[in-house]
């Protein structure tokens, strides 16, 4: 969310490709390839310029198409998309390489993935038969082939192949355009598939394979400054991943001052919103600050996309140096931008704003965006599980088709064997018996067959039900399986205890280890809390790496000593990745015993749920690695309860709310406690 790496980049156009034709246009002459590529080279820094340039450019009818696909190059430049689908206002043709690439690209924009897939998938049939592989022997074939609309074609069909798991498609369509880059003898053609290489890898978790492909990029001779700013950017975001922040931060500087040397405005104004992202991380608000004010302005000029992005950095910065109504701004206007996000950056996104509201002490925006964060987690999650659960209904749908169609045959079968059977019996009375004999026979046959299809369609639907109510990782119950156990309570006052673990700074294991080292995490912590409970309670998997345990006997001061044995065990071991790698993880806990002393105050259930994220986020700001609970209540009105839930600290602080503290680890247990045990 906060960090602008190769892919996310709009960046300015390829080389034009002289001398070849699609089955729509025709071979473009040398000097007129290389004044249109100016343009094109032109559109990202000056765009307004560059539009004007290609509406004065006087060519022949033939060449046309050219200045027409160029101009909208420069229009998907300017952000002008519907100036861009404006030149293509019918649909292109299946034929016509140019029109489907601009159409492919305004899709990328609009967000639309899957329509993005099918037109490069079109244009990539007509472009393909142009540069075969492995090269044809022939040195006229090489002013055939369109290397640079080939390079971008292979870029965005690595995006859509990858999108849908196709891995062996996205390298091949790479390969292939490397082959032509160099062929091309074009520094820059080569370095565009090394960074779309470099994604790839990154995606894949393979580390050490995309800083090659990057350290390739860097090495090839004659490399055009942008390119070498771009490699440099990519290298910082490979380092920021990793951990290795003092790389970043040098990559960075670096990357900004051959930008500033070029005189790279635009360029320049995204590294500042890097800058920007890698000083919040790094402390140092102030300075974060600074750079995306400088970029903003650039941006919003030449209506980037990453607008959005350098403002959510500078509100990151605003909350960080408590600068709260400037920061509640920037994000009014960050809602106000359209952006094309997918869930996973967006929840990105929300949590780190969530994170940086609880550092500063404002749980109530805080948790807000938890939730928020949570929400949008839990939809993409339930449309997984939908996606699942379809498929088993799918599969058992084409089972009990198949089965029934087997019992059609046989029927069949009977039939006419019942048929020949009348034909060769000359006596009444014995072909009555045969009959009679038969009708029995069937008339057992089917109520066997019908007592297992009965059997067969429980299991299924046992087998559904137990789908919909667990977590497919982890097997532990879901938010729907406990929404339902709380609704059979009906109006039953809630007692017992309600306990919200949190894996610590989970996003470092998922970046520095990979999504698998995060399931076995997430499974590890999972195993570990099932072992834990006892007969009766209730472990759930409230979403990512969170948890909720409802322990209905746990109450007053054995919830604390539960605890107390529950945290440290839940670190005590490292866990296992499925490398052999042990790593250490740590958890966070809030909770709350209903009812709730001195008073016995009872809270609905929903209600005792935010007490306890509350507990939780006051935990995690303290440090985490330890537990919160709420062991006391000194009030009982509405408006009391509405301010504890305002202004938690403050409520424990004036002793309306009791708190008490648990430690994680045994170094932690030795040390003297943070806050009083009330």
């Amino acid at each position: 969310m906060s960090r602008l790496t190769f892919t996310s980049l709009v960046l300015a156009g390829l080389l034009l490709a002289s001398g070849w034709a699609t089955a729509a246009v025709p071979v473009l002459p040398a000097p007129l390839a290389d004044r249109l590529r100016q343009i094109q080279q032109m559109a990202y820094e000056r765009p307004d310029e560059a539009l004007q340039a290609v509406r004065s450019e006087s060519v022949d009818e033939p060449y046309r198409p050219w200045l027409r696909y160029v101009e909208a190059r420069v229009q998907l430049q300017r952000g002008q998309l519907a100036a861009a689908r404006a030149l293509y206002p019918v649909e292109a043709v299946s034929d016509d390489a140019l029109a489907l690439h601009i159409r492919a690209l305004v899709a990328r924009r609009e967000g639309q993935s899957e329509r993005m897939g099918a037109l490069v998938e079109q244009a990539w049939a007509v472009v393909e038969p142009l540069c075969p592989s492995p090269l044809p022997e022939a040195s006229e074939s090489l002013a055939n082939c369109p290397a640079g609309l080939l390079v971008e074609l292979a870029s965005l069909g690595q995006i859509s192949a990858l999108a849908q798991g196709q891995l062996a498609t996205a390298r091949r369509r790479s390969d292939l355009a490397m082959t032509w880059a160099q062929a091309r003898r074009q520094p820059d053609l080569q370095a565009h598939v090394l960074l779309d290489r470099a994604e790839f890898h990154l995606q894949q978790d393979e580390r050490s394979a995309a800083e090659a492909a990057l350290n390739e990029a860097l090495a090839l001779p004659n490399l055009g400054v942008t390119w070498r700013i771009w490699t440099l950017n990519f290298q910082a975001a490979v380092a920021a991943r990793y951990d290795q922040r003092g790389r970043q931060g040098e990559l960075l500087e670096q990357a900004l001052a051959a930008a500033q040397a070029s005189r790279l405005e635009r360029t320049a104004a995204l590294l500042q919103g890097n800058l920007a992202d890698f000083h919040v991380h790094m402390g140092r608000p102030l300075v974060a600050r600074q750079l995306a004010e400088q970029a903003l302005p650039v941006l919003r000029r030449f209506a980037d996309p990453a607008e959005a992005t350098v403002r959510h950095n500078l509100a990151l910065a605003l909350i960080d140096s408590r600068a709260f109504d400037a920061a509640r701004v920037q994000l009014a206007r960050l809602q106000e931008i359209p952006v094309v996000e997918r869930p996973d950056e967006r929840a990105q996104g929300l949590r780190e704003l969530s994170e940086a509201w609880a550092r500063v002490g404002q749980y109530k925006e805080a948790l807000a965006l938890y939730h928020a964060e949570r929400k949008l987690t839990s939809a993409a999650q339930a449309q997984a599980r939908e996606l699942a659960l379809e498929e088993v209904r799918q599969r058992l749908g084409s089972a009990q088709k198949e089965a029934e169609l087997t019992l059609a045959q046989r029927e069949a079968d009977v039939t006419r064997q019942t048929l020949a059977n009348q034909d060769t019996l000359r006596q009444v009375a014995v072909a009555a018996g045969v009959l009679l004999a038969l009708g029995l026979g069937l008339g057992g046959l089917f109520w066997v067959r019908a007592r297992a299809a009965f059997r067969k369609l429980r299991r299924n639907q046992r087998l559904l039900k137990a789908l919909s109510e667990r977590d497919a990782l982890t097997g532990l119950a879901n938010r729907r399986q406990f929404h339902q156990v709380m609704a059979a309570r009906g109006q039953e006052p809630l007692e017992g205890s309600l306990v919200i673990i949190d894996i610590d700074h989970f996003k470092r294991i998922n970046d520095g280890h990979g999504h698998a080292a995060g399931d076995a995490v997430i499974q590890a912590i999972a195993q570990r809390l099932s072992d834990a409970v006892r007969d009766g309670d209730m472990v759930v998997r409230w979403g990512g790496e969170e948890y909720l345990i409802y322990a209905p006997t746990l109450k007053g001061p054995h919830a604390k000593q539960w605890v107390t044995r529950l945290l440290p065990s839940l670190c005590s071991t490292p866990v296992a990745l499925p490398g052999g790698e042990l790593l250490d993880v740590t958890c966070s806990m809030g909770f709350v015993t209903l009812p709730i002393p001195p008073l016995g105050v009872n809270l609905p259930w929903e209600r005792a749920l935010n007490w306890a994220d509350l507990a939780l986020y006051a935990a995690k700001n303290r440090g985490r690695r330890r537990a919160l609970g709420i062991v006391g209540l000194h009030v009982n009105d509405e408006v009391s309860l509405a301010q504890v839930e305002s202004d938690f600290e403050g409520a424990a602080s004036a002793a309306r709310l009791s708190l008490v503290q648990v430690l994680g680890t045994p170094a932690d247990l030795a040390a003297p406690p943070l806050v009083p045990a009330y």
